[in-house]
């Protein structure tokens, strides 16, 4: 292979990008792969959003994500603690970790690492809850995609028919900006047991979930009060 001559004169973040494309990692790095906790260490002790990328789950896709991201606050190497990891499933874990903030206060954070081609990489969109729409615009503008947002969720009320209500979960969201609305789950399909097996205990948790929200067009307008309907990820 002739890569490394092609790849001689591009910058860093190029570089990095390529060897994501491929599929591989860059030389050293591959040790790093080998538990959950490891990749979220070596992603922590990273010194630009650049350096993270080995890391991240589908990077080529998530790079301009972080680039817009971190643009204005580049991420910073801190002390952290990684604490025990809490395993969802054969490909996907819950990696926390206590981190040192620039007032020297700890906080934990959440990070979803996923099994992939026999590798551990970060999902960032999951782990670091970059929403570009904002929950009260995306129910404003009513995309015909959904959208996939980082929200705090829990199972709350919202009035229905006793005919839906037997059919579907509420479940109350809520944004970084405490912006909140109330979106529905099938309590049958796949997304509503794991919903509810997740949320029944009435507390609120982290959610990484697609959100869509069906504007209806009545003679007297659009009618943007629908509640929206959620899929997990």
């Amino acid at each position: 292979m002739k890569m490394s001559t092609v790849l001689v004169n591009i910058d860093k973040r190029n570089v990095i990008l390529a060897f994501v494309v491929l599929g591989l990692a860059p030389l050293g790095a591959c040790r790093f792969f080998t538990t959950p906790d490891k990749v979220v260490a070596k992603y922590l002790n990273a010194e630009s959003y650049q350096d993270r990328l080995p890391y991240v789950l589908h990077a080529d896709q998530t790079e301009p994500a972080m680039n817009s991201y971190y643009k204005s606050t580049p991420p910073r190497k801190r002390d952290h603690k990684i604490l025990p990891t809490e395993k969802v499933n054969d490909k996907t874990y819950i990696v926390k970790a206590e981190i040192t903030g620039p007032l020297g206060i700890p906080h934990v954070s959440d990070y979803v690492v996923r099994k992939a081609n026999g590798r551990y990489l970060i999902d960032w969109e999951a782990s670091v809850g970059w929403n570009p729409t904002k929950l009260v615009a995306l129910k404003t503008l009513s995309p015909l995609l959904p959208e996939r947002m980082r929200l705090t969720g829990k199972l709350d009320s919202f009035p229905l028919s006793s005919r839906d209500a037997d059919r579907f979960y509420s479940i109350r969201l809520e944004d970084e900006t405490s912006e909140s609305d109330y979106c529905l789950v099938e309590k049958t399909s796949d997304n509503g047991v794991s919903l509810f097996k997740l949320l029944k205990d009435g507390a609120e948790h982290k959610l990484t979930v697609d959100v869509s929200y069906q504007t209806t067009i009545t003679p007297w307008g659009k009618n943007q009060n629908n509640p929206g309907t959620v899929s997990t990820v």
